[in-house]
């Protein structure tokens, strides 16, 4: 990894650090770790907290937060105290101290050293994490929900009909970011008509995807409408895709559909139906993205299925956003697609490695947010500064729309 400081005007002195609790999108409590230079300046970071968490994902605390945050504020902040950041490498020394503790005050720590550091030399954060040393603008295309399900939404599934499938998503080929979330911002418009239309009760969950008590089959079907109806005003392309998130209904060795997923209407499938009923929903609702459509496990399937179609397949659980999961499944060709959660693997060093190995072997990767996110805008700026093709951040609620701007400001 090259340094940065070709953009610095100086290097950066810690003055004071010191983490405290926050609370997160959906009033849990989290990790904000503030840090105070020798110039006054104040940097801010903080971790988010995902609710469909894959199980080789890094621990968040070692012990717990409240632990983490005393140690860290009566011992480790000292050791911190006057050391001087110029570089990445300066902040990778840093996580290497902290991964002790866990990946929230590890990432809120050097989330706050890149807010410090690009504030107290006046550049954006994707200049400090540009590991190219030069300028550069980069468009990224926004990934966002319109309808949640899965454990987004917190209801019992014995009472009411809700789908299976994680998340319905959408994205288009606009030329600016600002129309792409602007087509995406109508399809979600469109969709909450199509739902009045029905009579259907509906509200957003922690991601601003629309909760309706509606199966699969209708929120495809519904989704395809939101989405007709946007075509007919634009030019642009807009493609549907879906975040299975199979993992959260996979148990010994079958897939249990609580709601209507096909014609068939089975209530569970063994992992080859399973694969032909993914292949299935590509071909039917012309599916561009597919993510996670088995178990965290089943590397080969995803293998079959990527070489079977040319729709993006996307390995979350799968892959955890660890270089050697990566690596695995590069071996049999298991997705040609990867998400990047930073918090998945507890730092920005590994991220960076992990980006590196998919772009070496053309694996696409999509940065993402998770449910239970802060305000931090972190993420987006890893986005540009890696050029990454996509972003997957939502497009209502607050702590979405700053990242939102965060790109906006930089197009």
């Amino acid at each position: 990894m090259h340094k940065v400081i070709i953009f610095l005007r100086s290097t950066m002195k810690i003055k004071n650090i010191k983490a405290r609790t926050i609370f997160n999108s959906h009033a849990d409590l989290t990790i904000e770790v503030e840090i105070k230079t020798e110039k006054g300046i104040l940097g801010r970071g903080s971790a988010p907290k995902g609710t469909s968490t894959g199980k080789h994902e890094a621990k968040e605390f070692i012990k717990n937060r409240n632990k983490t945050i005393k140690e860290f504020n009566l011992i480790l902040s000292k050791k911190l105290i006057n050391k001087k950041i110029d570089s990445l490498e300066n902040i990778f020394e840093i996580e290497r101290i902290l991964s002790p503790l866990g990946a929230d005050i590890t990432l809120s720590t050097s989330y706050a050293l890149i807010d410090a550091l690009s504030k107290e030399n006046e550049v954006p954060k994707w200049k400090i994490l540009n590991p190219e040393k030069r300028f550069f603008k980069h468009k990224i295309t926004p990934i966002s929900k319109i309808i949640g399900g899965s454990v987004h939404l917190d209801y019992p599934k014995e009472k009411l009909v809700f789908p299976d499938i994680q998340e319905f998503l959408v994205f288009n080929n606009a030329r600016t970011f600002e129309k792409k979330i602007i087509i995406n911002k109508k399809v979600h418009s469109a969709l909450k008509n199509e739902l009045i239309k029905e009579g259907i009760v509906s509200g957003v969950d922690f991601e601003g995807g629309w909760v309706a008590p509606i199966n699969n089959v209708k929120a495809f079907e519904l989704l395809g409408k939101a989405i007709a109806k946007v075509r007919a005003n634009y030019k642009e392309k807009i493609f549907m895709g879906v975040d299975v998130a199979s993992s959260n209904f996979y148990k010994n060795g079958r897939y249990y559909y609580h709601s209507k997923i096909s014609e068939k209407n089975k209530e569970s499938y063994d992992s080859e139906e399973q694969y032909e009923l993914i292949r299935t929903l590509i071909k039917k609702y012309k599916l561009r993205y597919v993510e996670d459509p088995f178990n965290e496990e089943d590397f080969m399937n995803h293998a079959r299925l990527t070489k079977k179609t040319k729709a993006m397949i996307v390995g979350d659980d799968l892959f955890v956003t660890s270089a050697e999961r990566l690596k695995r499944g590069i071996k049999i060709s298991a997705c040609n697609s990867i998400i990047i959660k930073p918090n998945q693997i507890g730092n920005l060093k590994n991220t960076f490695e992990t980006i590196k190995i998919a772009k070496k072997y053309k694996y696409n990767s999509v940065i993402s947010h998770r449910s239970k996110e802060t305000n931090d805008d972190t993420i987006a700026h890893i986005g540009l500064a890696q050029k990454l093709p996509y972003i997957k951040i939502g497009i209502v609620n607050g702590e979405r729309i700053s990242k939102i701007n965060a790109l906006l400001r930089n197009e």
